[in-house]
């Protein structure tokens, strides 16, 4: 007997029929024919193989940064929830780490920004923009040493054993420890970004950078050990620590000055001609500086989002205030009017009406009266004032 077709109306009763409609909807490539799934297969295929073998292509120092930014977020998070639950909320009032984080990232990025510049220049085949990376060096130096040093110096002296002292938590504590390890790091890093900027300044026939003549081996091995030997030898005394000022506490403070860095004697020959650098070693110093750039906004989004909140649930607003004041005590007159200009400075260049509010509150008004006198005196002539004030377009004058 021969098999008869559906009628019409039967085709069109089971195609509006839901079950069948149901039926047909299971298979998801029905509309792309049979041969359209088999590239996306293979694609995602390709995709899940690059994901399980990524550690493999990876290089190791790229996956230590990986891995020591996840397990301080992860040490930083279970310090949090532990202080959360036995606290109460206060108002942080320590928003000077604030503003000085930001400056040191607002500056690091501006030194990016040149040396992708000059990169850009020299691709071009433009060689005339070498002379740029001298001043770039010495700013990178200056922040270093002025800025970022006395950041570092503080927080691992007094902020961190302040706070250890407040919460006796073992979550705290690894916290902090990872938080130290990170900053070393970083630090660590920084000191080869500069080792690589001040071989690029004697590439280009300069007779001298910031950290010594480029006759010597020497000036090349401090900055490699710069932050180690800073890290062993510059230690703030306790009664800094405990806020106590007496005359003998503050003649010891003479760590944490500023520092204009190498100065060449008077009678020295400083004639040189101005040679082309390899490209190929501005790429990389514009890798290692963006790299840094990186890991420093990870460490701030990391101190903003949970280190900061528990000092503020731990600590009430005139203990917070009271080390402000050991803070500002720690440091010389002069550098502590620096430090207070460029606090200035990154609010300005952040311009965020909360940041400016903390900053009428937190400062007071003669200080805030006086810091347009201190910016002239110190801080524009120096190489941060360079850096701030000077165009793109005007680099390679």
């Amino acid at each position: 007997m021969p098999i008869l077709s559906p009628t019409p109306a039967l085709s069109t009763l089971a195609s509006n029929n839901p079950v069948s409609r149901l039926r047909e909807d299971r298979n998801p490539f029905r509309r792309f024919g049979p041969l359209r799934p088999l590239p996306l297969l293979h694609a995602a295929r390709s995709a899940l193989a690059a994901l399980r073998f990524l550690p493999i292509f990876t290089p190791r120092k790229t996956l230590a940064r990986w891995r020591s930014q996840r397990a301080l977020r992860a040490a930083a998070r279970d310090a949090s929830h532990a202080v959360n639950k036995r606290t109460t909320k206060h108002e942080f009032r320590l928003n000077g780490l604030t503003w000085h984080n930001l400056y040191i990232i607002q500056d690091l990025r501006r030194i990016n920004m040149f040396l992708r510049y000059i990169q850009t220049r020299m691709d071009k085949g433009d060689t005339a923009v070498s002379h740029a990376i001298v001043p770039l060096e010495r700013s990178f130096a200056f922040l270093a040493d002025n800025v970022w040093s006395v950041y570092n110096i503080l927080e691992r002296d007094v902020l961190f054993p302040w706070i250890a002292r407040g919460v006796e938590q073992p979550a705290v504590s690894r916290a902090l420890h990872m938080f130290s390890k990170e900053r070393q790091r970083i630090e660590n890093a920084a000191d080869h970004a500069h080792e690589r900027l001040a071989r690029l300044v004697c590439a280009t026939g300069h007779t001298h950078t910031s950290a010594g003549p480029c006759s010597s081996n020497s000036t090349f091995r401090a900055i490699r050990n710069k932050s180690s030997r800073r890290r062993h030898k510059s230690k703030t005394p306790t009664r800094h620590v405990r806020g106590e000022q007496d005359g003998k506490a503050r003649s010891e403070k003479a760590a944490l000055n500023l520092r204009h860095g190498y100065q060449p004697e008077e009678g020295a020959n400083l004639t040189f001609s101005t040679r082309p650098i390899n490209a190929d070693d501005v790429r990389q110093a514009v890798v290692d500086i963006t790299k840094i750039v990186d890991d420093c906004e990870n460490l701030h989004e990391t101190k903003s989002g949970l280190l900061y909140p528990l000092i503020a649930n731990t600590f009430p607003e005139r203990e917070q205030s009271q080390l402000t004041l050991t803070l500002v005590y720690s440091m010389r007159s002069t550098l502590a009017k620096f430090i207070i200009t460029i606090y200035h400075q990154a609010v300005e260049k952040q311009s965020s009406r909360l940041h400016w509010n903390h900053y009428k509150r937190e400062v007071p008004l003669p200080i805030r009266v006086y810091t347009s006198v201190w910016r002239a005196r110190l801080y524009d002539d120096s190489p941060l004032g360079w850096l701030r004030s000077t165009k793109l377009r005007d680099i390679t004058r």
